[in-house]
């Protein structure tokens, strides 16, 4: 099921200049590139994600077999960030040590 965030609990949780609480999991992250093909290659060749889906300027990497974590599109036709909007960074979380291993590999 998908229900709407509520951002105002959301943003009751943060502390100091956070807008969310250090222990917060997010399951997407929507993200705006200015090229699928290089989000494409970043998040499935360098980091390992599986594209589940590429279409109408969108890639959805993800981890395994979900449908997708990660949503990279070019629809606002951005070529450099959006002024006050926009997420400082996120986090990937590998299973263990050995997709440690690889992807530090493949960083290489």
């Amino acid at each position: 099921m998908t229900d709407p965030l509520n951002t105002r609990s959301v943003a009751a949780a943060g502390t100091d200049d956070r807008s969310m609480s250090a222990d917060s999991d997010i399951g997407h992250v929507h993200l705006e590139v200015s090229s699928v093909e290089t989000a494409r290659t970043f998040y499935a060749d360098v980091l390992g994600l599986r594209v589940r889906a590429m279409y109408d300027g969108a890639v959805f990497p993800a981890a395994g077999d979900y449908h997708h974590h990660i949503r990279a599109n070019v629809w606002q036709r951005r070529s450099k960030p959006h002024a006050g909007q926009g997420l400082a960074c996120f986090e990937l979380r590998l299973p263990d040590e050995a997709t440690l291993g690889a992807t530090r590999e493949r960083l290489r």
